[in-house]
């Protein structure tokens, strides 16, 4: 689905020209790959804007806005939701894929062998024709020599490593670019600025301050509390042009897009439908759970609405705290009431914890994870 676009040329965007089983439990695990780097446009802000649609969308007979999947449903909007980007936490994370460059900070690491081999669309630029340089001077990120970019993902915290592998890509990515691209950009190779931020929302603030004071744009950031620097990267005008969002405060955020656009508040119908249809009646006792943190939650609250709306009963809506480490009262939770269907919002490491505290108590129930688990 496609997020709309809030264009608004100000600071450092302007100068760019455009804004910036079933266990014994039945388990049906979802997995989906997700994009974990962007990088920039030449579109200026009107084009933009009416590709994304917003210059219209479409109204139910409700008059509730909904969009359609990719196979021609109608998706269901939470009610309770009315605005914002959200995926899961980590979620609506994306912690997939292998790691990438083992390059510092500066981007460079890791040996390039024979060197790239990559042309027109494979290359780094994307087989793109550079524009003039006439005019380019250095600003914040950018110096004589480099052109400094960031990226801030969930690395430290409860699940260490949890972004990692967004940070290894924008790493991998910034080498690919230098190497293949001797002369760089106006002259200027890209550095990178590896920031951390702890899996915290106050640390997502602290590494956007950083990031405005020293960087030009960020790409591929991620994290499951990033609703913490979205204030701070929109009043500093940095382009954050990031791999995805997972909370509402982020999605209003007008100088940050994705790559992979994700909205919680809107889900597809087809899912929904899928699951009433052949598991009619675990889907009359739904229990859905997640990490307690609020990208998470956001998702939760918005997947059990649309389940909820589709005919389809839930029963429970729980958090789990992620300092929790017995799982075994929740599994015992829905044992008791009789739960038949489960779904879970969070790291693949507290996934498994939950799977087990099932299996160990018995629980027969549909097991369905979030995509980026």
């Amino acid at each position: 689905m496609t997020r709309t676009l809030r264009p608004r040329p100000t600071g450092r965007l302007g100068r760019l020209g455009r804004p910036p089983g079933h266990l014994s439990v039945r388990v049906a695990a979802v997995v989906v790959a997700l994009a974990l780097s962007a990088c920039g446009s030449q579109v200026d802000p009107d084009t933009m804007a009416r590709l994304n649609g917003q210059a219209g969308a479409a109204v139910g007979a409700d008059g509730q806005p909904v969009t359609t999947d990719a196979l021609g449903g109608t998706a269901t909007l939470d009610p309770g939701t009315s605005s914002g980007d959200t995926g899961s936490s980590g979620d609506d994370s994306g912690s997939t894929g292998g790691t990438g460059s083992s390059g510092g900070d500066g981007g460079s690491g890791g040996d390039s062998g024979s060197g790239p081999t990559g042309s027109g669309k494979t290359s780094a630029d994307g087989g793109v024709k550079a524009g003039s340089c006439d005019g380019f001077k250095n600003s914040t990120g950018i110096t004589d020599s480099e052109i400094t970019v960031a990226n801030i993902a969930d690395i430290s915290g409860p699940v260490p490593g949890l972004f990692q592998s967004a940070q290894d890509a924008t790493k991998a990515f910034v080498a690919y670019y230098n190497a293949s691209n001797p002369d760089g950009i106006c002259g200027r190779s890209l550095k990178l600025s590896a920031l951390d931020t702890r899996s915290d929302s106050a640390g997502d603030q602290q590494a956007y301050t950083r990031a405005c004071d020293e960087a030009f744009a960020v790409i591929g950031a991620v994290s499951s509390q990033d609703q913490g620097g979205a204030g701070t990267a929109e009043s500093c005008g940095i382009p954050d042009l990031r791999a995805f969002t997972v909370t509402p405060q982020r999605s209003a955020c007008v100088t940050c897009f994705s790559a992979y656009a994700l909205k919680g508040n809107l889900i597809p119908k087809a899912n929904l439908d899928y699951w009433k249809k052949k598991e009619p009646q675990a889907t009359q006792n739904i229990g859905i759970y997640y990490v307690n943190v609020p990208a998470a939650e956001v998702n939760a609250k918005s997947i059990a609405a649309a389940f909820e709306r589709n005919g389809s009963k839930v029963t429970r809506v729980q958090g789990i705290d992620t300092a929790e480490f017995n799982y075994a009262p929740y599994a015992q939770q829905m044992k008791t009431e009789g739960i038949g269907f489960v779904m879970y919002y969070g790291p693949f490491q507290f996934t498994i914890r939950l799977q087990e505290a099932m299996e160990q108590q018995g629980v027969d129930a549909v097991f369905l994870t979030d995509p980026t688990v």
